[in-house]
């Protein structure tokens, strides 16, 4: 992924069919939102790096 200074959106690829989405807010840079999509859901949404976004939790795994 590329270096998560700052706000913005990070895209890196896992295989052929999933990226993984690492989203850097402002409220904490240690603390980043992380999401598995279809690279599908990712055209389909648009989504590019450093881009900003708005993100809607819908569930929520907790990692130590």
């Amino acid at each position: 992924m590329a270096d998560s200074s700052g706000n913005g959106l990070y895209i890196r690829h896992i295989d052929q069919r999933q990226v993984l989405i690492k989203l850097c807010t402002g409220a904490s840079e240690r603390t980043p939102l992380l999401a598995r999509i279809t690279r599908h859901s990712r055209d389909r949404l648009r989504l590019h790096e450093g881009q900003s976004v708005f993100a809607q939790v819908k569930a929520v795994a907790l990692m130590d």
